[in-house]
């Protein structure tokens, strides 16, 4: 397996392409114009060559780059050894027709220890973003700084489309491993997930609200969807996908291209609330779904991403505008799940770490949601 031309090509051009956002920051400003990411020339480069370099991605590209969560774990080690239970693996892979998954830290002492169930985005091509286990281990530290509790955090290894799996597969194994934690009969739970893991998550609640027996369905404490790409094969080029598509980190051509992976094509899945579940929310009976009728979710994203309508309008639906409007954290002026790429980088000491918009609006909730 090799890296395509479009990516090489991308890699050949990025110099020129930071050196000129070098220049603009200098002088002129760049069109990163978020508070948080332009007060630092590390920040905003990083976030300008992920915007450079994603767009060119093929799945080529993602196979070649592709290492399973264990490798990065142990990649990662050196730099995250003060996590209790670190790597600790909790399923295998394949075992009762589920993913690998494992502890990024695990302080589990009872049934109500808090849990993060987290899972990561990347098209369902792609794996967890390497600056990801730097947020996510902040999470875990800021955490036990403000409030003397060691949360634990579970790392969902998903499989990709890289890997041949497609659609319905990955959501099989989120909520299977969803139903053996909880079946364990741990209850402070929440999951959070980024881009396709905002998807993920969202599957989930629709999953459980569509049981039979609603009343003894076992919810989540709550639900982070960070940036959650919505709809998966029907995001039209208009509105903030045109206007953003130039400094997202995210384009209309990877939508489509991806998009296309995880459903094999199948056009019929156009039509499905799990595929595309803005487009197609009037199938899930949100009304009724406790997680967003009891304001139990926090939506976090920016409003110069291209997925910005989409979850506008999703929001809207579904009655999370109208009845917890307090529960739609907008970074303004934020790019595609700065959470964990330019509120990542050069992140500064944890007390600075937790000022940025997203992660302090996470960390906030994850208080308030673990206290109750």
């Amino acid at each position: 397996m090799v890296l395509s031309l479009s990516i090489l090509f991308r890699l050949v051009t990025l110099p020129a392409t930071l050196a000129l956002i070098t220049f603009q920051y200098f002088t002129i400003g760049t069109s990163y114009t978020n508070a948080n990411t332009k007060r630092s020339l590390i920040k905003t480069l990083f976030i300008a060559s992920s915007a450079h370099m994603v767009k060119g991605a093929t799945m080529s590209d993602a196979k070649f780059l592709y290492k399973d969560l264990k490798t990065l774990l142990t990649n990662h080690a050196g730099l995250l050894d003060d996590l209790p239970g670190y790597a600790e693996q909790y399923t295998k892979k394949d075992e009762y027709d589920t993913c690998a998954s494992y502890w990024l830290t695990k302080s589990v002492t009872s049934t109500d220890s808090p849990i993060i169930f987290y899972i990561h985005g990347g098209c369902f091509a792609l794996q967890v973003a390497e600056t990801a286990f730097t947020a996510l281990a902040n999470f875990y530290r800021a955490y036990k700084e403000l409030y003397g509790v060691n949360i634990s955090i579970l790392m969902i290894d998903y499989t990709l489309t890289t890997e041949g799996a497609a659609y319905p597969k990955q959501i099989n194994e989120v909520n299977l491993i969803y139903d053996k934690l909880v079946g364990e009969g741990f209850r402070n739970v929440i999951t959070m997930g980024d881009s396709a893991g905002g998807n993920l998550v969202i599957n989930t609640l629709a999953y459980l609200g569509s049981r039979p027996k609603i009343k003894d369905v076992v919810w989540p404490k709550a639900t982070v969807a960070i940036s959650p790409y919505l709809n998966i094969t029907k995001t039209e080029n208009a509105g903030s996908v045109k206007r953003y598509q130039g400094v997202d980190c995210f384009s209309y051509s990877m939508t489509r291209y991806f998009g296309k992976f995880y459903t094999n094509g199948d056009e019929w899945l156009d039509k499905s609330p799990m595929v595309n579940i803005e487009v197609n929310s009037d199938k899930v009976n949100w009304e009724n779904n406790p997680a967003i009728q009891n304001g139990d979710i926090l939506v976090v994203f920016g409003d110069h991403e291209i997925l910005t309508d989409q979850i506008l309008r999703w929001c809207e639906k579904v009655g999370l505008t109208a009845n917890h409007p307090e529960r739609i954290a907008i970074d303004i002026n934020g790019t595609h799940i700065s959470v964990f790429l330019d509120e990542a980088i050069s992140p500064g000491t944890l007390s600075e770490w937790r000022e940025q918009f997203c992660s302090g609006a996470i960390l906030s909730f994850l208080h308030e949601k673990f206290s109750d």
